[in-house]
């Protein structure tokens, strides 16, 4: 996902420069939001985090940013693409360039607070039969079996 968003940040244009936008990069970005990255974040809110707050209830305070975190890149994913169907403006392609850079920022962030304050502490604390039963509902989940 890293990969992902360094790769979508080198295609956003710096707002000083009058050129358009590079809408193909910000369409690519829609659909990985909208498809891939939403059965993602839907998985760890069906998922993982339902497992994790019943295993390790002192996560719950670190979950519930994460889960609003998700209803934020939800909006911006619809907002993202209400601007992508908008006629083609300098007004819209500023506010693409906002919603791209903000989109980074955030998913950045999430990523970051999940590696550091999910994952990471709950393999160290969970017993391998737990993460292993977490792992196979998150595969049927993410597979649809």
């Amino acid at each position: 996902m890293l990969e992902r968003l360094r790769l979508f940040e080198r295609q956003l244009r710096p707002p000083a420069r009058r050129s358009p936008v590079p809408v193909t990069a910000f369409r690519t970005m829609a659909r990985w939001l909208a498809g891939a990255f939403a059965v993602h974040m839907a998985a760890e809110d069906g998922v993982l985090y339902p497992a994790l707050a019943r295993e390790l209830p002192e996560l719950t305070l670190t979950l519930e940013p994460l889960r609003a975190d998700h209803l934020e890149l939800a909006q911006m994913t619809v907002s993202l693409q209400r601007q992508l169907g908008a006629p083609a403006s300098a007004e819209r392609d500023e506010q693409l360039g906002v919603l791209g850079r903000d989109i980074v920022d955030l998913l950045r962030l999430h990523i970051r607070t999940e590696e550091h304050s999910v994952f990471d502490w709950s393999e160290r604390v969970l017993p391998p039969a737990t993460l292993l039963a977490i792992r196979a509902r998150l595969s049927r989940y993410l597979t649809g079996r």
